[in-house]
């Protein structure tokens, strides 16, 4: 007797389709801190696990903003989280609040959501030079972390959204 593999699969193409459908939303706003040296050098990461890009692009540290938590206090949490840089008593200049997005995500308690995303990018100038700031991330988040000069981010594999930015500073 011969089987139809097409009966049996749609109504789990169907159910699928429905879990889809229902996902529920959640919004989260999302800080980015683009870290500038006092040799004109741009701090840069390889996240291990950007599952949106892959580990082999470079990105300006962010992350998202806790509950109670202003913008800025994030951007400098996130600051000191993954970089170990203190910039508690720095100047933020504020770069771009229009940026948004949505992406899947699992949440702590295994729900899947649609998250949608507001961006708020900030931009910090430190006195130091690249050499004299100790990078000691409390969280290990990514694979590498390294400075760049103007010259050199042009040729690297950006992250959409830092290209983006650097575009609009007229870097690139």
């Amino acid at each position: 007797m011969e089987t139809n593999h097409q009966e049996n699969i749609g109504p789990v193409l169907e159910q699928f389709q429905i879990e889809e459908k229902e996902k529920r939303r959640i919004k989260r706003d999302v800080v980015g801190i683009l870290i500038c040296s006092g040799d004109g050098k741009f701090l840069l990461g390889k996240h291990h696990s950007q599952l949106s890009y892959g580990d082999c692009f470079w990105m300006i540290m962010g992350g998202g903003v806790e509950g109670g938590e202003s913008k800025e206090e994030a951007a400098r949490r996130e600051a000191f989280e993954e970089t170990g840089v203190d910039i508690s008593q720095c100047d933020l200049l504020k770069i771009d609040d229009t940026k948004t997005g949505e992406s899947e995500k699992t949440l702590s308690t295994g729900e899947r959501v649609v998250c949608e995303m507001r961006f708020f990018d900030f931009k910090v100038d430190l006195s130091q030079s690249s050499q004299e700031i100790a990078l000691n991330p409390e969280e290990r988040e990514y694979s590498e972390m390294k400075w760049f000069d103007t010259k050199e981010i042009s040729g690297l594999v950006l992250t959409p959204p830092t290209r983006l930015l650097f575009e609009q500073l007229n870097i690139i």
